[in-house]
């Protein structure tokens, strides 16, 4: 079973009209955060912890003013609960 868990602005994730986190927010994440590194492999707003860049169940990526992970470990939950509060 696998769920996805959501950075957000919005009450819920799907209704984030004038709400969205910008790709370019979340570039700056990535690029200011040394625990995250772009991984384009998977997409272009694709990022990864940097200490487990071949893990796949560490990984956020951005979509439509989200950023999210699908069945994300504690270390990618702390990391998502730091990203929300500077965003």
């Amino acid at each position: 079973m696998s769920y996805h868990v959501y950075v957000t602005r919005a009450e819920f994730w799907a209704e984030n009209d004038g709400a969205e986190i910008t790709v370019d927010e979340w570039m700056e994440q990535i690029n200011n955060d040394p625990d995250l590194a772009l991984d384009e492999r998977n997409g272009p707003c694709f990022a990864v912890l940097s200490e487990s860049r071949d893990s796949t169940q560490a990984w956020l990526d951005w979509s439509e003013g989200n950023v999210y992970a699908n069945y994300p470990n504690r270390t990618l939950q702390r990391k998502m609960l730091q990203i929300a509060d500077r965003l």
